[in-house]
């Protein structure tokens, strides 16, 4: 079962943030857009949210979520590949450690860093996304699920499309309070250890921030896309994208507590792998002391109500 709750003050302040313009963030958050059609093949670069790598990994596939009619795709392909980090080390967000318990050690590894790299450049958590294609892929799976676990949300970034929902569980007893900022909940509610997941339904597509009411240092960027062709790299830089409709396309990755992209184009060829790595570079002299990029809630609105009712039935994946 899930426990509702009463709304904990918290806050989400992040050390550092990159200089970048309001019309990035603005460029990152309009996921409606149509992504453009690649020329060809070509080579993986690296730049600011300011370049067109940011359009393409926030805005959708060519033909997805637009009214036109868009043919299912029949011929589909594979992308899969490595993301790098190459240039400075990230830096230690003092502040976020200074939040978290000493018996959360593995909490302090996950959230210290400003990004999480492995020791030959693997980029962890960089959103990855595939654009251009101009038939319908298929739908993903009905929920995208997140899990707390010790004294940490499993992921620092998550994907769905606006089609899928969140669920959110957990797998010890640290007592988790899952709340998605920028979007509006009627009340808080805990999951259960081992139990159900309590389910999050983001009302559109966006930039949004999952984080611990309870505990002001857990949490996840959130981005709901508007087409199911995307993944989210583990802790040694890897990817895989399967389900890419055939012809050419274009990668591109994008570190969120950056907002760094790098971009490639390929063709897909039908039931083959297309082998794409893209290099981002960190230079930490783009940094300055700043509050988070997260989303917040609008000025003056109220925070999600407690309440003792009986909390909302199991959320079954499909």
């Amino acid at each position: 079962m899930t426990t509702l709750v009463a709304l904990q003050p918290r806050d989400n302040q992040m050390s550092f943030t990159p200089r970048v313009s309001t019309a990035s963030l603005l460029l990152l958050a309009a996921f409606g857009c149509h992504g453009n059609r690649p020329d060809g093949p070509g080579t993986a670069s690296a730049s600011s949210a300011e370049s067109s790598g940011s359009a393409q990994v926030a805005g959708s596939a060519r033909g997805a979520g637009s009214a036109r009619a868009v043919s299912p795709a029949s011929a589909l392909g594979t992308v899969r590949g490595r993301v790098r980090i190459e240039g400075d080390p990230a830096p230690i967000r003092e502040a976020i450690l200074k939040k978290i318990p000493e018996t959360c050690g593995s909490a302090r590894d996950f959230y210290g860093p400003l990004f999480r790299r492995a020791a030959d450049g693997g980029l962890a958590d960089a959103l990855v996304a595939v654009t251009g294609y101009r038939a319908l892929p298929p739908a993903r799976q009905p929920f995208e699920t997140v899990v707390g676990e010790a004294c940490r949300w499993d992921k620092r970034t998550i994907a769905l499309t606006n089609e899928q929902k969140l669920g959110v569980g957990a797998n010890d007893t640290f007592g988790y309070v899952p709340e998605l900022v920028g979007a509006n909940a009627p009340a808080l509610m805990i999951p259960i250890p081992g139990g159900e997941t309590v389910e999050l339904s983001p009302p559109r597509s966006g930039r949004y921030a999952l984080v611990d009411s309870a505990h002001g240092f857990i949490r996840a960027d959130v981005f709901v896309l508007a087409y199911p062709t995307f993944d989210v790299t583990g802790i040694d830089g890897r990817y895989e994208i399967p389900n890419v409709p055939a012809g050419p396309v274009k990668v591109n990755a994008l570190l969120p507590e950056l907002m760094l992209t790098a971009e490639s184009a390929v063709e897909v060829r039908t039931d083959k792998i297309a082998e794409v790595d893209l290099t981002l570079r960190f230079d930490a002299k783009t940094l300055t002391p700043a509050a988070s990029a997260a989303p917040a809630r609008p000025v003056g609105a109220a925070s999600p109500p407690a309440s003792s009712a009986t909390p909302i039935g199991s959320v079954n994946p499909r």
